[in-house]
């Protein structure tokens, strides 16, 4: 399942060791996300980075992104564990409006902007 929305929150990295000794990091985050076009309420996740990924990913909270993410089961002991496993993650590009416009038409916005400010009546 693909999905368009923004990271909500993103929390610390956490730290272990595993019984081989190997080390691992994991950083967790809420993705929000509407399912339908048509829904009221965004629905929320809970999905992890592992690893190297979580420099590569490089969250941050109110980031727009598409996300791919599948689950699954798994088993350990005598307990069943869903795992949701993230299969793409990209970016919203969204390049800033403002940066986009040439020097001379900034200052004309400017201006216009302190000339509306100099001619309105009211005090606020």
């Amino acid at each position: 399942m693909e999905f368009q929305g923004r990271i909500n929150r993103v929390f610390p990295v956490t730290k272990g060791v595993t019984r081989d000794g190997k080390e691992w990091k994991r950083q967790d985050f809420i993705f929000e996300y509407f399912e339908h076009e048509t829904d009221r309420w965004a629905d929320k996740v809970l999905l992890s980075v592992m690893n190297d990924r979580i420099a590569s990913y490089d969250l941050h909270e109110g980031d727009e992104v598409t996300i791919g993410f599948g689950h699954n089961v798994r088993e350990y002991g005598d307990k069943q564990y869903n795992e949701i496993r993230i299969y793409k993650f990209e970016k919203a590009i969204r390049p800033d409006v403002r940066t986009q416009w040439p020097a001379a038409d900034q200052q004309r916005m400017q201006m216009t902007n302190i000339k509306e400010e100099e001619n309105d009546p009211l005090p606020f």
